[in-house]
């Protein structure tokens, strides 16, 4: 979410002409960055880095060289104050030390080397249809087991979870939900005769849109505990088709 948030932020303030909103929308994306930090979420903060380098890489021509400079030295300056005062004068300042403890074996981090083997094994079994929409039962995580039903861990990985419950065909399904509306956003991008605000907005989408998928490879966000999440993702996607609808709307030719 705060990654999602620093990067739709981060383009209205680039966009703002007054110098208060500027103001207030830089504060808003420290404050974001800062709780971000305080998560100590690794795969959080390596995919808000990953997200920063194609963001650059998306406007670089509408910002310039100079501008890039600018954001990548304001932004590293923005990260180790802040990082600074969480570690040092709050009690989540895990981050950078769970970073700097990490371990990655055959491609799989240190605290996935038990699940996600253990999901490719029984997804194997069942490839194209998977072992059913739910992951668990109520009490399998304590022993019980029902008959027919295939029990693992959550794998923390969306992918292994897709691919265990629905199969490949769920997981196709589910892709070409998310890249379908982000090939919108891409297409309005660098589409000549948009509006620039709604080019520029169809970027951001591609670079939130996936931001979300490679956050996604850590942790699942389809739990039955987190449907608030959902809907944040879902609505996102619903306004990033409108802002493509709108910028195609500004290109055709208007009635005398």
């Amino acid at each position: 979410y705060y990654v999602t948030a620093i990067y739709l932020v981060l383009y209205q303030f680039l966009t703002a002409s007054q110098p208060r909103h500027r103001l207030g929308l830089g504060l808003l994306v420290i404050v974001n960055i800062a709780f971000l930090i305080a998560t100590a979420s690794r795969g959080g903060f390596l995919t808000f880095i990953a997200a920063g380098v194609l963001f650059l890489w998306m406007f670089r021509n509408e910002l310039g060289a100079a501008r890039v400079a600018g954001v990548v030295s304001g932004g590293a300056i923005a990260l180790v104050l802040v990082g600074a005062l969480i570690v040092n004068y709050t009690d989540f300042g895990g981050l950078f030390e769970r970073l700097a403890e990490t371990e990655v074996q055959e491609g799989i981090p240190d605290t996935r080397q038990r699940v996600w083997p253990a999901a490719w094994k029984e997804i194997q079994n069942n490839p194209v249809l998977g072992h059913g929409p739910r992951l668990r039962f109520p009490g399998e995580e304590d022993g019980q087991r029902y008959k027919g039903h295939v029990y693992i861990q959550y794998p923390h990985n969306l992918y292994l979870f897709l691919l265990f419950t629905v199969g490949a065909i769920g997981l196709v399904a589910f892709l070409a939900f998310f890249l379908t509306p982000m090939r919108r956003c891409w297409q309005v991008g660098f589409q000549r005769g948009i509006d620039p605000y709604a080019a520029g907005l169809a970027k951001t989408g591609v670079v939130v849109l996936v931001g979300i998928l490679i956050d996604q490879m850590k942790v699942e966000f389809l739990r039955i505990n987190m449907t608030d999440y959902w809907h944040y993702v879902f609505a996102l996607l619903g306004m990033l088709v409108a802002v493509c609808d709108r910028g195609r709307e500004s290109t055709r030719p208007q009635p005398v």
